[in-house]
């Protein structure tokens, strides 16, 4: 299994099946790997273990529960939870993490970027260059632009070039 790194982390079911759910944790995880280039995270799998536990079973619930809670707690933030059998038939989350186009963020407004294995905090003017970067990917040049009624023609365009 691979090692955590900026778009794969790992985390243990424990962080949502004890009695008091670590949902926020996890939403934050997300958002860091959707303000990087996406990625996946594998819940159920200990940070220093290869495989979850061979008697892990994961509840069938779970995966539209966590999509759910996700989407309650960030914002700019798509998930695709989904549960996976190992080699050692132990059962875990894989949750797909999608990039986000916009800056991702709790609901509460803290922003997280991913770096190597961890979750950062992006304050200050890190986030205001974060916001420019952000928005300089989504913009569209004017030249690029069809006009309406303009067609090219590559015969003139190729004259209109030697002259």
């Amino acid at each position: 299994m691979p090692r955590e790194n900026s778009s794969f982390e790992k985390k243990s079911l424990r962080l949502v099946a004890r009695r008091s759910p670590g949902w926020t944790a996890l939403a934050e995880s997300c958002v860091a790997l959707a303000n990087a280039d996406g990625g996946r995270l594998w819940l159920g799998v200990e940070d220093e273990s290869d495989a979850p536990p061979p008697e892990q079973k994961i509840p069938r619930g779970l995966p539209e529960e966590i999509r759910r809670r996700v989407r309650e707690k960030t914002d700019n933030v798509e998930v695709e939870p989904s549960i996976h059998a190992a080699e050692n038939g132990g059962e875990y989350i894989e949750v797909i993490v999608a990039r986000s186009s916009g800056i991702a963020s709790t609901v509460g407004g803290r922003v997280v970027r991913r770096s190597g294995d961890q979750n950062l905090p992006v304050v200050g003017e890190e986030l205001g260059n974060f916001a420019l970067e952000r928005a300089a990917e989504r913009s569209v040049s004017w030249e690029s632009l069809p006009v309406k009624g303009v067609r090219k023609d590559a015969e003139k365009f190729t004259r209109l070039k030697k002259a």
